[in-house]
């Protein structure tokens, strides 16, 4: 059962960040962001993993090193749960010194220590009797080799079932670039039935599949703005509901789902109405696993 990285796997954040405000930040906490860490910021700001990330060296600690999301920089307030500004203030004086908040882990925080660059673990239930100083798990060296490191189990199993069992659903939760193409090139998309293209979407956004709910959104499988395809895109989170909003969806076609909205989508709609997301359209990015590989 071989593990796989987990880089493919990494949705972005679609939040604008700059150099600027990176050093914005650094001023405002008087610190300066590692070199890798900040180039892995301005490319991508952040996101979560379609499947939760393990991390191997630690995984054999009560701890453990995987995590859900990075924080991103420059969040709107309506999203200030993904902040690491706001994460950085609100555990100020209980993470050890010269230390950033760069992700959520199961049971605590993974930071970044700004002086030598060393990615630790920092365990929320041991703040009540270890000092922050002693309360952090060495990780890494330095960010490069922690996210090269991350890795989802078991992948590979489950790649190789939906290859020779020729499913599509299965291929779009194992996230299987080969075996969705190979279910493309025997399947006329437009003959299917609008449940089957709905049931294709709703299982693309479930597993924060970006690569083949950006198949569906350019072929123009999907209607951005009809209201189940925007019911789907609510359930599934904020930034499938980013992805139809850049094919042409408006909030006002989510808001015909009030009162029953997740307040996660209402943020999102808010900030993309204030113009906090990238510019671009959703389909200019690597083709490879959902989202493609940082650099």
């Amino acid at each position: 059962m071989a593990d796989e990285t987990a880089l493919p796997y990494l949705i972005d954040s679609w939040i604008q960040a700059t150099e600027g405000d990176l050093l914005r930040f650094e001023k405002h906490v008087k610190m300066t962001l590692p070199t890798s860490y900040r180039s892995f910021i301005v490319k991508r700001n952040g996101g979560y993993f379609a499947y939760s990330a393990d991390y191997p060296p630690a995984r054999d600690t009560p701890c453990g090193g995987g995590i859900d999301a990075f924080f991103s920089y420059n969040c709107p307030k309506e999203l200030s749960h993904c902040d690491v500004y706001e994460e950085w203030r609100l555990h100020k004086g209980r993470i050890p010194r010269d230390t950033v908040p760069i992700a959520n882990a199961p049971g605590g925080l993974v930071l970044i220590n700004t002086r030598n660059g060393h990615v630790l673990f920092w365990e929320r239930d041991r703040e009540m009797w270890s000092p922050p100083e002693e309360n952090q798990l060495f990780l890494a060296s330095d960010f490069s080799t922690y996210l090269k490191g991350l890795c989802v189990p078991d992948l590979a199993e489950r790649r190789r079932d939906s290859w020779d069992n020729k499913e599509p659903f299965i291929s779009i939760i194992s996230h299987d670039v080969k075996g969705w193409e190979g279910w493309l090139e025997k399947t006329r998309l437009d003959e299917l039935t609008t449940a089957v293209k709905l049931k294709l979407f709703q299982y693309a956004s479930g597993a924060g599949n970006i690569a083949v709910v950006r198949d569906l959104l350019q072929q123009g499988t999907i209607d951005p703005r009809s209201p189940e395809t925007c019911r789907i895109a609510d359930e599934a989170g904020g930034e499938i509901v980013v992805m139809l909003l850049k094919a042409g969806s408006l909030p006002g076609d989510f808001k015909k789902n009030e009162p029953d909205l997740q307040g996660t989508t209402i943020a999102y709609l808010r900030a993309w109405e204030k113009g906090h997301f990238r510019s671009g359209n959703t389909f200019s990015q690597d083709r490879k696993g959902s989202t493609g590989q940082p650099e």
